[in-house]
């Protein structure tokens, strides 16, 4: 069983990650921003969040806490300046499937803003806001974990973009933060990725999207993401989870997908919309 050696917990599932230390639950200090990167140019941007639930506690927690106090209050204290603000339950996979693509699952959450500088108006006041915030308590409390990485709306890198129109079943959309390996330079893995890794996944039948993100700011783990889109999980299996050894490796060697990442499945349709308020079809 997993456990969190540094969860990005309580806050973080917005703006306000937490970590673990010998006195409590205390926050950490903002992201410090990319120099290269102008907020107030940066275009519409997105908040990526894989929250992953622990030691077998039910989504059911998360989301009593999640819809009665964490997203109400950020939504006040951000003064309801996000443009998206919408929930994903992941879908369930076999042990297996879970293992080999360290896939997270619990919730995907995506929150929008017009800008980055927008997004950034969030950190003014935060040691006070922090105080103010509703924080799980009892089974929950250490119960869940969460990522997040913060991209352009739209990909850097479109490598697949088919149509995918409404239909009875839901997509499959798989999302993977990654890194290269210690060791791997930079320039090396992304000539892998673009030329060989990439079109290989290109290739596979079924891909109806694919399109890659840089991080718009410096903080957190991450700082790449991945999203394909398939019809279905069957799609997705065939394609890519029963063809893994059929991908050409890098010169560092490794397993499918040869880089550090974190997995994540979910529809296109969000189940709740904290910022609509309406009934959200998944």
């Amino acid at each position: 069983m997993r456990k969190a050696v540094r969860c990005a917990v309580y806050g973080a599932l917005f703006l306000l990650p937490f970590t673990s230390s010998n006195k409590g639950w205390v926050g950490a200090a903002p992201a410090i921003q990319q120099p290269s990167i102008d907020p107030e140019k940066t275009g519409p941007i997105k908040h990526y969040i894989m929250i992953e639930m622990l030691n077998g506690v039910d989504l059911l927690l998360l989301d009593r806490w999640y819809i009665t106090y964490h997203a109400p209050e950020t939504l006040r204290r951000t003064e309801r300046r996000q443009t998206k603000y919408a929930t994903f339950r992941t879908w369930t996979l076999p042990p297996e499937e879970v293992k080999a693509m360290n896939a997270w699952q619990g919730r995907m959450t995506e929150i929008g803003f017009a800008s980055l500088a927008d997004f950034n108006r969030g950190w003014v006041n935060i040691e006070e806001e922090r105080k103010k915030i509703t924080l799980p308590k009892g089974e929950l409390s250490g119960g869940f974990r969460s990522e997040t990485v913060t991209v352009r709306l739209k990909p850097d890198e479109v490598f697949v973009e088919q149509t995918t129109p409404a239909k009875d079943n839901p997509y499959f959309r798989w999302i993977f933060f990654y890194a290269y390996p210690d060791g791997v330079n930079e320039a090396a893995g992304e000539k892998w990725f673009r030329e060989v890794f990439a079109k290989e996944l290109t290739a596979r039948p079924g891909v109806k999207r694919f399109g890659t993100y840089r991080s718009v700011r410096d903080a957190g783990k991450w700082n790449k993401v991945a999203e394909l889109w398939f019809d279905s999980h069957n799609e997705w299996k065939r394609a890519v989870y029963d063809a893994r050894g059929s991908f050409t490796k890098p010169s560092w060697g490794g397993e499918f997908p040869f880089m550090k990442f974190q997995s994540t499945f979910i529809s296109e349709n969000p189940d709740l919309d904290f910022l609509t308020e309406k009934l959200a079809i998944p």
